[in-house]
């Protein structure tokens, strides 16, 4: 029998890709494995490539000057606008980017102007998802709002697609989950009948992550199956690894360590493929975690060790002050006190250098 969240002690050390949201703000009668879930994944540290569907951190900064310098030939045409949301895309995660606004205002001026439906729905949509990442949800549900209307006004179904995506994006972050699936599905609806497999796969993703911060497992683990059945069909690895590590997660938190080994294998061969070292070792660390909990402390060492050396050689200041954190967790749980205050020391170090 599957062990729920409600009954679960608090499995810690966990990391979860980015696109596992934290709820920032939630309502006041809420259940008790949301509450576990919600303080579960304050641990996670939010950065990995692989799961947010963009370049390495050294090749997204090549991509940003490439477009930069097209930017300055570019005429005042569409290639502008695709040019100008690609650019708000990419830097979605460096808000104090001195021409971020500068091309918000571009973007969406220059794409009515141009009557480029596409370029005005995917404007606001991009905006809305830098506004979640600055906190200020009001905002991005006012730019998902204006993609959806103007998507409507055009006939873009695409457009309300994008934007059904975000406002569940949003609501899933306050802890407004049930409202997020709504719209994950309208979205669905959509990308369905447009024969988008690729989003299709996404939004699946985005279901699983929901179902799995309310401890909702059984629709978790169906979400991110059919993403899985999905991508196997598409021969998109990139959510095939994806929807592997989803279904890890699920069975870990369900005490099934056996499945969610298992299933990081098989993400850990995609990750290899690819030469993804920084996914290769946050699926150490889970592995690591999982072994800590079978009681099997030199096959977790090993683990969190690995974990660390990849951090390490990849420049992960906080992903490496986490492995830290987790090899002094293992110390104390063995009663070795002096190896686990080391350890812990050297973490809070570290997290204190990477703020």
């Amino acid at each position: 029998m599957s062990v729920g969240l409600e009954t679960a002690t608090l499995i810690t050390g966990i990391w979860h890709p980015a696109s596992v949201v934290v709820p920032k703000r939630t309502t006041v009668n809420q259940k008790p494995e949301y509450m576990v879930a919600k303080k579960l994944l304050v641990h996670a540290l939010i950065f990995i490539s692989f799961f947010l569907g963009i370049k390495p951190f050294a090749q997204n900064l090549t991509r940003i000057d490439s477009l930069q310098n097209a930017l300055k030939t570019a005429g005042q045409d569409t290639n502008r606008v695709i040019i100008l949301n690609e650019l708000i895309w990419r830097l979605r995660h460096n808000l104090n980017h001195t021409n971020l606004p500068k091309y918000e205002k571009e973007a969406i001026a220059l794409a009515k102007e141009l009557d480029f439906p596409r370029g005005v729905a995917y404007a606001y949509r991009n905006i809305g998802y830098i506004n979640i990442n600055k906190g200020d949800y009001s905002v991005a549900l006012s730019y998902f709002d204006s993609c959806l209307m103007f998507s409507k006004e055009k006939g873009y179904r695409r457009g309300e697609a994008l934007a059904y995506s975000g406002i569940g994006w949003a609501l899933t972050d306050i802890g407004r989950s049930s409202e997020g699936i709504d719209n994950y599905k309208k979205a669905l609806a959509i990308y369905n009948k447009l024969k988008d497999s690729l989003r299709i796969e996404d939004v699946y993703i985005n279901m699983g992550n929901n179902y799995y911060v309310t401890g909702n497992y059984p629709d978790a683990l169906n979400s991110y199956m059919l993403c899985l059945r999905s991508a196997e069909r598409s021969g998109n690895q990139g959510n095939e690894g994806s929807a592997y590590f989803g279904l890890a997660l699920v069975f870990t938190m369900q005490r099934n360590y056996t499945e969610a080994l298992h299933y990081y294998q098989k993400q850990l061969r995609i990750s290899e493929e690819k030469g993804d070292i920084l996914t290769i070792a946050y699926t150490f660390n889970n592995m690591g975690v999982i072994y800590k909990e079978l009681g099997n402390y030199p096959e977790a060492l090993h683990y969190f060790n690995e974990s660390r050396r990849m951090k390490q050689e990849q420049g992960d200041v906080a992903g490496t002050a986490e492995a830290f954190a987790n090899i002094g967790d293992l110390y104390l749980n063995q009663g070795e006190y002096k190896k686990a205050l080391e350890n812990f020391r050297t973490a809070l170090t570290l997290f204190q250098k990477s703020n």
